[in-house]
């Protein structure tokens, strides 16, 4: 609010950063508060590929250094938003803890999903569309019934601690208007984590639809890679990369994969 009560009606989060602006001091120093911690991103202007961080520069919009705090926030909060689902849901086989979101997919989502840019309850509180993603923390809970998925989401909608009802969102994946491609469904629950004020993001699945999941994966990858990181499609923010150029990043990735996959079991 520093930065729009400074600049005025005009201020958007697209505007290149002015460092000279009370609010961009009031974010450093807030950030330095919290002990936060910025990841390195694969985007123009902003970072190296030897994974050092250079640092925010005028050449980034407010938008994305409001993307850094989320994504360095989030790693604060994430083992605390897990033991708290943990509490819930013991089974080790039933629950699978995803790592937080990295700031390179965080911002390649961001770029990739329009629509946020219209969503009323983001304009009304003047915030950028990066604050629509609500997947940065995440958890995924596979049950053997339809019985079992909804006694978990029962448990979950009435935890005081995960507020769905005052400020969250259920998406239904299993209703056809909300349906993924492929065959696999899910319910995914983004709950007011009350103990971080962080919405994070609960999937309640069946054990069926992971194996679907497993298997289209390498697809879906490949398919993001195409679709995100692309000039020719004027999306991706990951770089002015062709279709051709794109794959071999997505081989040499996969590769890297197999490769520390088979040093861990030779440990």
């Amino acid at each position: 609010m520093t930065l729009v009560n400074e600049v005025g009606p005009e201020f958007t989060a697209n505007m290149f950063i002015n460092k000279q602006h009370k609010g961009y001091d009031q974010m450093v120093g807030m950030a330095v508060d919290m002990n936060l911690t910025f990841e390195d991103v694969y985007l123009k202007g902003a970072d190296s590929r030897t994974g050092k961080w250079i640092g925010i520069t005028e050449g980034h919009t407010y938008e994305f250094v409001f993307l850094c705090f989320m994504n360095a926030y989030a790693k604060t909060i994430d083992a605390k938003f897990q033991s708290k689902v943990e509490a819930l849901f013991p089974d080790e086989n039933v629950r699978h803890a995803g790592p937080v979101k990295s700031l390179q997919r965080c911002n390649e989502k961001n770029a990739s999903l329009p629509s946020l840019e219209n969503a009323e309850s983001l304009e009304s509180l003047r915030l950028p569309k990066c604050a629509g993603l609500l997947d940065i923390n995440r958890v995924t809970l596979t049950f053997d019934t339809i019985a079992e998925l909804l006694g978990a989401y029962d448990k979950i909608m009435d935890d005081p601690d995960l507020l769905v009802k005052n400020g969250g969102r259920v998406k239904n994946g299993y209703l056809k208007s909300f349906a993924a491609p492929g065959g696999y469904r899910d319910l995914k629950i983004n709950p007011v984590f009350k103990d971080a004020s962080m919405v994070c993001e609960i999937q309640l699945t069946l054990k069926g639809f992971m194996n679907i999941k497993k298997e289209s994966h390498p697809y879906y990858a490949l398919w993001r890679v195409l679709s995100e990181w692309c000039d020719e499609n004027k999306i991706g923010k990951r770089g002015e990369v062709t279709l051709q150029s794109a794959v071999e990043v997505y081989e040499e990735n996969k590769a890297k994969k197999r490769v520390a996959a088979i040093d861990i079991t030779e440990m």
